[in-house]
C-alpha cells in the first residue's frame, strides 16, 4: 500500500476598517486551519494619517497545540 498524502483546509478571511480625525486603517486577513493543531494567519494593514505619516504592516502566524 503506498502512503499518501492528504490536506484539509478550511479558509476564513476578514476586512478591517477603522476610522478617526487622524488617522484611517484598511486591513484584510486570511486564516488557514490546516489541521487540528495547526493554523496559518496572515494579516495585512494600511494606516493613512493626517499628518502624511503611513505605515504598512505585514503579519504571518503559525500558532499551533504542539
Amino acid at each position: 500500500m503506498q502512503p499518501r498524502a492528504c490536506l484539509n483546509a478550511q479558509p476564513a478571511y476578514g476586512i478591517q476598517l477603522q476610522m478617526s480625525d487622524t488617522s484611517t486603517v484598511y486591513g484584510a486577513g486570511l486564516r488557514y486551519q490546516l489541521d487540528d493543531s495547526l493554523d496559518l494567519d496572515l494579516t495585512t494593514s494600511h494606516r493613512q494619517r493626517s499628518s502624511g505619516n503611513h505605515d504598512n504592516r505585514l503579519f504571518l502566524q503559525l500558532p499551533s497545540d504542539f
